[in-house]
């Protein structure tokens, strides 16, 4: 029976590395693949993508429903859908790899954001405090001259 330590508890939490040893010594960089797929990501989420998809669907469309002698993906376009189905499997893995990654850095800036604020926290309450010893001060060197004449009389 395994226990789950918290430093256990996280390395199961970490989805970005594979829980067991790689198979037959397989090795990749994890850094390189992430960031392959973060351009990819990318990629996908263009104008350019989506118009050059458009126009190749459009053209393979057209020459398989007006081609005069070569159909090679007739009128249900099964060769279409599996290129379509291929590209809905690769897609889908690689845009959660790459929003994983982008949430483990946006969670690294919120970090180093709040350890800015809690140090900016610091630095003011000691300026407030060295403000209000000041004021103190000069209250107190103020009202000695009142006070030592109302005493005099």
């Amino acid at each position: 029976m395994t226990r789950f330590t918290p430093r256990r508890l996280v390395e199961r939490g970490d989805l970005s590395v594979p829980r067991g040893a790689a198979p037959m010594g397989a090795r990749y960089d994890a850094d390189a693949f992430g960031r392959m797929s973060e351009a990819i990501a990318r990629f996908l989420g263009t104008g350019r993508f989506l118009a050059g998809q458009t126009v190749l669907v459009i053209g393979w469309i057209t020459l398989n429903t007006v081609a005069v002698a070569h159909h090679w993906d007739p009128y249900p376009f099964i060769l279409l859908n599996l290129a379509f189905s291929t590209q809905a499997a690769y897609t889908g893995p690689v845009l959660l790899l790459a929003g994983n990654r982008q949430a483990q850095k946006d969670r690294l800036t919120l970090e180093h954001a709040a350890m800015e604020a809690d140090k900016a926290d610091h630095q003011n309450v000691e300026i407030l405090e060295g403000i209000a010893q000041v004021t103190k001060a000069s209250d107190v060197a103020m009202l000695s001259p009142i006070v030592l004449r109302r005493t005099a009389w």
